[in-house]
C-alpha cells in the first residue's frame, strides 16, 4: 500500500474515524461510503482522493458488535479551492467569519479549521450520528503506522479486498485481489 501510495503520488492529510450506534451491515457501509466520497468531492468541488477501508467491531459489550464502520485515508483540497472556494463552501466558512477571511485573504486556515469544515461538510449526511464518538477527524502524523492500523483485519476478519472499499478508494485492488497477506509475508490466493 505504502508503494501505491508513492507510485500516484497520493499526500493524505487527514484520518476520519466513522463508526454507527448499532449494528450495521457491509452492504450499508459500502453505500454510504460512496456517498460520503461524492458529498465531499461535491463541496470542494476537487477530485480529492481517498482511501476507505471497513472494518468489524469485535467487542461483544458494545451495542454495535458485529457491525461494521469506517476508517478514511483523505488528502487535502486543492489549494486553489482554499484560496477561492466555492458558493456553498463560502456559506460553511461564513459560521465563523475569521475562517472565511483567513481563508480568501489572510494566510490560508489551518488544519484545525479544515478539520472543522470536513467535520460539518459530513455532519450533513443523514445517516452519521450525532454523537461524538460517531465521526473523530485528525491530522495524520505517522502515515505507515496509521495505514497498518486501518488494514489489521487484513485476511483475518475479512480478505484483504473487503477490507478496503474497492468502490469507493482510489486504489488499485487488483495486487490484493490476486495476493492475500500472511503475517508480513504475501502470498498467491487459490
Amino acid at each position: 500500500m505504502l508503494s501505491q501510495i508513492e507510485t500516484r503520488e497520493l499526500s493524505f492529510k487527514f484520518f476520519i474515524s466513522s463508526t454507527y450506534c448499532s449494528k450495521t451491515s457491509y452492504g450499508l457501509i459500502e453505500k454510504h461510503n460512496k456517498e460520503i466520497r461524492r458529498t465531499i468531492r461535491t463541496f470542494y468541488k476537487a477530485p480529492i482522493r481517498m482511501w476507505f477501508f471497513i472494518e468489524k467491531h469485535l467487542d461483544p459489550s458494545t451495542p454495535n458488535y458485529g457491525g461494521f464502520g469506517r476508517h478514511i485515508l483523505i488528502e487535502d483540497a486543492p489549494a486553489l479551492t482554499w484560496s477561492n472556494p466555492s458558493s456553498r463552501m463560502r456559506n460553511f466558512l461564513m459560521d465563523t467569519p475569521e475562517t472565511y477571511f483567513d481563508c480568501t485573504l489572510g494566510s490560508g486556515i489551518t488544519d484545525q479549521q479544515k478539520m472543522e469544515l470536513l467535520t460539518k461538510v459530513i455532519r450533513q449526511l443523514p445517516f452519521i450520528p450525532n454523537g461524538r464518538k460517531a465521526l473523530d477527524i485528525r491530522p495524520i502524523y505517522n502515515l505507515e503506522k496509521l495505514i497498518a492500523y486501518c488494514s489489521k483485519q487484513f485476511e483475518w476478519v475479512l480478505p484483504s479486498y473487503q477490507v478496503i472499499d474497492p468502490t469507493s478508494s482510489d486504489i488499485d485492488i487488483n495486487p490484493f485481489l490476486k495476493q492475500k497477506q500472511n503475517g508480513l509475508q504475501w502470498q498467491t490466493r487459490y
